[in-house]
């Protein structure tokens, strides 16, 4: 099962805040969550186990994915 945790404004984009999904094969993140396609990477933190991702990194069962926007401020 892959683990996925939404933070944010993207966990409403998305629908859920936490969710875990059964994957058959590896895939890459954006074709696993399509609605990624419409956020900006500059405005989106992506982490795979607890490492930098981006939209095209490869997630496989067993995988835990951190999504949350950038904040920023003073």
């Amino acid at each position: 099962m892959v683990k996925i945790k939404a933070l944010g404004w993207i966990a409403e984009k998305l629908g859920f805040r936490e969710r875990e999904i059964h994957l058959n094969k590896p895939v890459k993140i954006i074709d696993f969550l399509p609605l990624l396609n419409e956020i900006s990477e500059e405005h989106l933190i992506i982490l795979v186990n607890n490492e930098p991702a981006d939209k095209n990194t490869i997630i496989k069962n067993e995988d835990k994915i951190v999504l949350m926007p950038v904040v920023s401020g003073g």
